[in-house]
């Protein structure tokens, strides 16, 4: 770790984005709308806010808003290259000029499957898994889509997954091995999301909001989930046998929340953790989610998005 460096949980909320840093109080280091999506990569933070646009900041810098929109996701690729996903469904990336292009061949293949399905147009882009030339874009109501060749053809793929998508996450290690938080729960894919699999046991509510994992042998996967669509009756699950099955987590004396929680991992040669954001707190383990202690206790209530970052905060 660069000296002056240290590791803070950034966390979206609806008045912006703010830094916890362990053994000081959360700072607001982004003063915006609904932080809905976060990621971060080689010293690069990504922020997508929702219905004002993607901030970026690199190295120490300020935040800079990068593009303007109703922004809903956001990917970081393994060579610094930006993804946007947007309301209504659209996916843009930035050129090396600076600027950012929408992808429009998505469009057609969009189209297509409302009419097939019927489905509604009030839908957005939910996540994105990036591997080379390849870009696996989820969109809410309508299912996941691929393009092998950099946008110029898509396809429909998923079966057995539900449409109703609200993130998707890849392995560290495993090439072809994504999970997808949906409306009914959680499930993975082995062969690039092709095909999917539900997992259900030991989960005691259907709706999944975030899923990560800690690569192991077997791999460790935090989910959190709710009761209910609008995010009531919050938990938060592990699963250490990589999606098969799932146990309740109590953080603090609680295991439960108004809100569902905001999950996050980091890998690195220094530091290998898992992190989440509930009720107001927040909390880390070392030893993949068998124990959890506390960092801060003055966390925005209701997380939208978490990530780890290691900078200068």
């Amino acid at each position: 770790m660069p000296a002056g460096d240290t590791l803070a949980l950034l966390v979206g909320a609806d008045d912006g984005l703010w830094a916890l840093v362990p053994g000081e109080r959360a700072r607001r280091v982004l003063e915006a709308g609904p932080v809905v999506a976060l990621d971060a990569r080689a010293g690069v933070v990504a922020c997508a806010v929702e219905g004002q646009g993607l901030w970026v900041r690199r190295g120490r810098g300020a935040f800079e808003r990068r593009w303007e929109g109703d922004a809903r996701a956001v990917r970081i690729a393994e060579d610094g290259q930006l993804f946007v996903g947007a309301a209504p469904p659209a996916v843009f990336a930035d050129e090396p000029d600076g600027g950012f292009v929408e992808w429009p061949a998505l469009q057609s293949v969009l189209r297509y499957t409302r009419t097939r399905t019927r489905a509604s147009g009030g839908s957005a882009v939910s996540g994105f898994v990036r591997a080379g030339s390849h870009l696996l874009v989820a969109v809410a109501g309508l299912g996941t889509f691929l393009t092998l060749d950099d946008s110029r053809s898509w396809a429909a793929i998923g079966d057995g997954l539900d449409p109703e998508i609200t993130a998707l996450c890849e392995h560290p290690e495993r090439p072809h091995r994504r999970y997808a938080a949906c409306a009914s729960g959680v499930y993975r894919s082995e062969d690039g999301g092709y095909t999917w699999v539900q997992s259900l046991h030991g989960l005691d509510r259907s709706v999944a909001w975030q899923v990560v994992v800690q690569a192991g042998v077997p791999d460790v996967l935090l989910l959190a989930a709710s009761r209910r669509a609008d995010g009531s009756g919050g938990a938060l699950f592990r699963s250490p046998d990589g999606g098969t099955s799932f146990e309740r987590v109590r953080l603090g004396d609680r295991d439960e929340w108004d809100h569902p929680p905001a999950v996050a991992s980091l890998a690195g040669d220094e530091l290998a953790a898992l992190f989440a954001v509930a009720g107001g707190g927040a909390w880390g383990s070392h030893d993949g989610g068998a124990r959890w202690l506390p960092l801060a206790d003055d966390a925005p209530r209701a997380a939208r998005a978490l990530v780890a970052s290691i900078g200068a905060w």
